[in-house]
């Protein structure tokens, strides 16, 4: 046991995709008993042993208010709900919509959708200053807030870490 956390109580989540082999195997491979004892958890549970599927808690709605004024509620998976802390790893890229992906967009896939019946992060692409229908405008309401600060995010001691990619900026003119 590292860190006085027990193997049981860590849970690998990605709700709306897929763990890939490659992190299941670096985990399982390591010889502590412990880490054979990691949950992962995606959209649907795998045949490989630790696997569960993303459950959402209907106690946990998020209401948010859409670019066009719209209501939206979505709800947060029970894995969040019961966590005592949440590390998010974060890897600041490219997104073709949102212009980067951090911290905040990675909850964008925690969201289960009650009208889609799926943990999917489409409806929060309408937040978007491109590429969309009715596109935000800069200062206008924004969904990352009100999902990182939901009272089963903010307060679990979230940990943020991020790997920091800074892309040149290049100008022409004066």
């Amino acid at each position: 046991m590292v860190a006085g956390v027990e193997g049981s109580d860590i849970i690998i989540t990605d709700p709306s995709r897929y763990i890939g082999e490659y992190i299941y195997n670096m985990i399982r491979s390591n010889p502590s008993p412990e880490f054979k004892k990691v949950t992962f958890e995606q959209a649907k549970a795998s045949d490989l042993p630790g696997f569960v599927a993303s459950v959402p808690d209907t106690t946990s709605k998020i209401y948010f208010t859409r670019p066009d004024g719209r209501q939206l509620w979505l709800y947060l998976p029970k894995s969040f709900s019961d966590a005592t802390y949440q590390i998010n790893f974060s890897q600041v890229r490219p997104h073709t919509i949102f212009g980067i992906t951090s911290v905040a967009k990675n909850h964008f896939g925690s969201v289960y959708d009650p009208e889609q019946k799926l943990f999917r992060p489409d409806k929060l692409h309408e937040y978007a200053l491109i590429s969309t229908a009715i596109p935000n405008k800069i200062g206008d309401i924004h969904c990352s807030p009100v999902l990182v600060g939901h009272k089963t995010n903010y307060a679990k001691h979230f940990f943020i870490w991020l790997t920091v990619y800074i892309p040149l900026t290049i100008r022409e003119g004066p």
